[in-house]
Order: C-alpha cells, then sequence, then structure tokens
C-alpha cells in the first residue's frame, strides 16, 4: 500500500495560494527575531504615501512585500524596499538610483549601511542593497536610509517644494 505523504509547505513557498502578510511571519516564532520583523515592518509602513502589496517574485524571493510610494492618483511613483519574508531569515533590499547613492552621506551613515551600499550589486542602474536585520538598532538604520530615500524622491518628484 502507497500511503499519501502529506508535505507541509510555508505559505512564502506557496506560489498558488496568496498568503496573508501575517501568514508569512508565522516561521518567526523567536521573540527577539519578531519584534525586529515588526518592529521593521511598522517603521516602512509608517511614511505617507507608502503601500505594500504582496508579489510572487519567482524562486528566489517567493512571496515578497512590495513597498511603493504612490502619488497623490494612487499611481506608483518607485519601488521604495522589498522584504522578503524567508524562513530562515529576513531580508530588506532597498533599490537605490545612482542619483539617490550619490546624494545620500555615506561617510554619515553607519556602518551596516555603507557597506551594504557599497557591496550592493548594480544592475539595471540601481544599486540592489539588501540587510539580514537581526537586531533593532540594524531596523532603526535601515529606517534612516528608508527616510533618506523617501525624502530625496519625493523632492525629484517635486522639485519646486
Amino acid at each position: 500500500m502507497n500511503a499519501a505523504i502529506k508535505t507541509y509547505r510555508h505559505a512564502w513557498e506557496d506560489r498558488w495560494v496568496e498568503p496573508t502578510l501575517a501568514q508569512l511571519l508565522e516561521p518567526y516564532k523567536d521573540p527577539a527575531k519578531r519584534k525586529v520583523v515588526d518592529t521593521l515592518l511598522e517603521k516602512l509602513g509608517h511614511f505617507p504615501g507608502i503601500e505594500y502589496e504582496l508579489i510572487w517574485y519567482g524562486s528566489a524571493w517567493r512571496w515578497t512585500a512590495c513597498y511603493s510610494l504612490l502619488n497623490g492618483k494612487g499611481q506608483r511613483i518607485e519601488v521604495m524596499a522589498y522584504f522578503v519574508p524567508n524562513p530562515a531569515g529576513p531580508l530588506l533590499c532597498i533599490p537605490m538610483s545612482e542619483e539617490v547613492v550619490s546624494r545620500l552621506p555615506i561617510k554619515r551613515l553607519n556602518r551596516i549601511i555603507r557597506e551594504g551600499i557599497r557591496s550592493s550589486k548594480c544592475a539595471v542602474s540601481l544599486h540592489w542593497a539588501v540587510w539580514s536585520p537581526s537586531a533593532l538598532t540594524e531596523v532603526d538604520h535601515l529606517a534612516d536610509l528608508f527616510k533618506r530615500k523617501h525624502k530625496l524622491v519625493l523632492a525629484s518628484e517635486n522639485p519646486t517644494k
């Protein structure tokens, strides 16, 4: 007799069923890791005009939260960040154009942020800086970078302000 083997698939891995963000965060059972993730997501969603949507990004990032800056008409101005809820460890990717990178005060940024930007892959005129936050201090530095990018993108969209 062949017994059917039932395998469990994390919501993050199931391409055919769109999960909720809460389902994607279920694997983070460690309270310290969960606090880091919850704080990061709270800070990312705090900025005006920022909305997220869950998108399937293939075998590498699977279900990912894409944080975009929208204009007053609800149209996407720019993708601000990607949160990849990998059960092995969360990733935050902040893609930055050459213009944004050139306008950042690199020397004044935290070492973790500087190294993430310097070691980022550059493709399609974007620096794909990726971090795996594991402490609340890292979340604070990442939120600061997100804030700086938000401010620079808004300034380039509204040069008169």
